[in-house]
């Protein structure tokens, strides 16, 4: 879960500073399932890990990237204090579940699996 946290802040870093922020989703990605063949030795396994997380990854920047764009007010000279107002975005419910799942949810399923186990 640690390296999962510091893959999410490469994801962010690249996000803000306008460095390809795809190409960091790719490197989390790359990443995630370098570690899954270095403990399974399953290649496919570590293919469809490297499909799930950079696309997860990708959905990350691209509601951050939305989420950065100022909103088209249609005012051309706003009265003081007009900016300060915060607004809830939709795009808040995705980012947040993403980000969710990029940290915890190989856990959740790692658990899952081994209670169907037994």
């Amino acid at each position: 879960m640690l390296w999962n946290l510091l893959l999410l802040f490469l994801v962010f870093a690249a996000a803000k500073k306008k460095f390809n922020p795809y190409a960091a989703a790719i490197v989390f990605g790359v990443a995630e399932a370098g570690i899954y063949f270095f403990h399974t030795r399953n290649v496919v396994g570590a293919c469809l890990e490297f499909a799930v997380y950079a696309l997860l990854a990708a959905g990350l920047v691209y509601f951050l990237g939305r989420l950065d764009r100022k909103p088209a007010t249609g005012n051309p000279y706003p009265t003081p204090g007009t900016d300060e107002k915060v607004s809830f975005r939709w795009e808040y419910i995705p980012l947040a579940a993403l980000v969710l799942f990029l940290v915890f949810g190989e856990t959740v399923i790692r658990f899952w699996l081994k209670a169907q186990n037994g």
